[in-house]
C-alpha cells in the first residue's frame, strides 16, 4: 500500500497488518487489489497508474467514503526499515488535505499527514489527476492486545 514513489515500495519485508472499518473496507481495498493485480501481472508503475486512472474514469473503483478508518495496531507488523520497524497507529482517510484542522505535521504533534498516492507529485505527475486522498496518521500508546507500546 506504499505510495508509488515511496523508497520502500518494493520492500519485501513490509508486513502491514491492518483492520478496516466498514467504510474503509468498501473504499480502500479495491485500489490496493487493482494495483497489486497489475503489478503482479508484470506491468510497470506508469502502466499501473494509467490503468487505475482509466478504472477511476469508468467508475470501476469506488469513491472514498466518509468515516474511513484503518487500525494498524499489531505488534507483528513490519512497516519500515527506518528506525523502529513498527508502531501502533490509526489512519483516517479523507478527500481533502487540511493539515491545520488536524494539527498535523507540527512539532510535537501526534498527527502526521501524507498523500495516499505519492510522496512528491514530481516522480509521477499523472497522479495529481487522481481523486484527492489524504491520510492522517495518529500514534496510539497501546497495541491491539492492550499492552503498552513504546513511546513514538
Amino acid at each position: 500500500m506504499a505510495m508509488f514513489d515511496h523508497p520502500e515500495f518494493w520492500n519485501p519485508k513490509i508486513r502491514a497488518a491492518d483492520c478496516l472499518d466498514p467504510p474503509a473496507a468498501r473504499s480502500v481495498p479495491p485500489y490496493v487489489y487493482k494495483r497489486t493485480e497489475l503489478l503482479l501481472a508484470g506491468h510497470f508503475k506508469p502502466e499501473v497508474i494509467a490503468a487505475i486512472n482509466a478504472a477511476i474514469d469508468k467508475k470501476e473503483l469506488p469513491a472514498l467514503e466518509q468515516g474511513t478508518v484503518d487500525y494498524m495496531m499489531s505488534k507483528s507488523s513490519y512497516l519500515t526499515d527506518n528506525g523502529d520497524h513498527n508502531g501502533p497507529h490509526l489512519m483516517f482517510y479523507v478527500t481533502s488535505k487540511d493539515d491545520a484542522a488536524w494539527g498535523a505535521n507540527l512539532t510535537n504533534s501526534p498527527v502526521l499527514s501524507v498523500n495516499y498516492w505519492y510522496v512528491s507529485a514530481q516522480a509521477y505527475p499523472q497522479l495529481k489527476t487522481f481523486p484527492p486522498m489524504s491520510v492522517f496518521l495518529v500514534g496510539v500508546d497501546k497495541w491491539s492486545d492492550g499492552t503498552p507500546a513504546p513511546p513514538m
